[in-house]
């Protein structure tokens, strides 16, 4: 299976016909390309979003891609729930916790009728750095009486925003377990706590490190094992999407060792 992104237009057509060919499942990760009409890099766009212009934006290329992935056959579109706001520079009285809960509220709504409209479902991956939402309990209330919206945790961004936001990110993935559809699965060093971070460490920090079985927790890595069992005893259906950066391991072995690894974990997982 794959999940497609930010593909150029000109490939679309080879990437459609090679989907045909192998007979891949996949799913959209907003956006498939970035379309002519859109200034703003469709990849920033989110639901929860302090500019009602750029929340408008967002849903007019949700609909754009369901309209893609009800014709190319996709399983799911999946979308960022919230915008990294860490440096938009907010006032006191520019936004609040409120206004996010209500947006979130609102347009999950929106979102559940264009789901139900095309008839695929749409999951909603965390992103990070929005500190009006970030609570375990903000985010069960999106999902609690839904029949059409999924979770996606990245493990990468929990783990960020329960060091600068200070809760417990093992809590965050037991209680959300029931409603994860999906993993967006990478490893990173253990993140001590954070009061505040630079633009500079913030990008340090978004490293996606490919997930292999040498990465210790002792060793001070997150415990890529721990984060498997907590949700695939309770989704033993959650997909698997393998993230990284190619630069940080350029030897693909080792990338595939990892892969190989977490397939292995997995069948032992869901058959011990």
């Amino acid at each position: 299976r794959g999940e497609f992104i930010n593909f150029p237009p000109e490939e679309l057509d080879p990437l459609y016909r090679y989907v045909q060919e192998q007979g891949l499942s996949f799913g959209i990760h907003l956006p498939l390309f970035q379309p002519s009409w859109l200034a703003e890099k469709g990849l920033y766009l989110a639901l929860i979003d302090h500019s009602a212009e750029r929340r408008e934006l967002f849903f007019r290329l949700v609909e754009e891609n369901l309209q893609w992935g009800k014709r190319w056959g996709a399983d799911y579109l999946l979308v960022h729930l919230q915008r990294v706001m860490l440096f938009d520079h907010l006032q006191n009285g520019d936004f609040s916790i409120r206004e996010a809960e209500a947006i979130a509220q609102a347009g999950v709504a929106r979102l559940e009728s264009l789901a139900q409209r095309y008839g695929i479902p749409i999951v909603l991956e965390n992103a990070l750095g929005c500190r009006f939402f970030y609570h375990v309990e903000q985010y069960l209330s999106l999902f609690e009486n839904s029949s059409w919206l999924r979770f996606c945790l990245d493990i990468g961004h929990l783990l960020i925003d329960a060091s600068l936001y200070d809760f417990c990110a093992e809590e965050f993935i037991q209680q959300l377990a029931p409603y994860t559809q999906e993993i967006h699965l990478y490893n990173k060093p253990v993140i001590g706590k954070l009061t505040e971070i630079s633009f500079e460490k913030f990008q340090e920090l978004r490293q996606k490190f490919p997930v292999h079985p040498s990465q210790t927790p002792a060793e001070g890595w997150n415990d890529t094992e721990a984060v498997l069992r907590i949700i695939l005893r309770r989704r033993p259906d959650c997909l698997i999407t393998f993230e990284s950066h190619p630069s940080l391991y350029p030897d693909y072995r080792y990338t595939q060792e990892g892969i190989q690894w977490v397939k292995a974990l997995c069948r032992q997982i869901l058959t011990g």
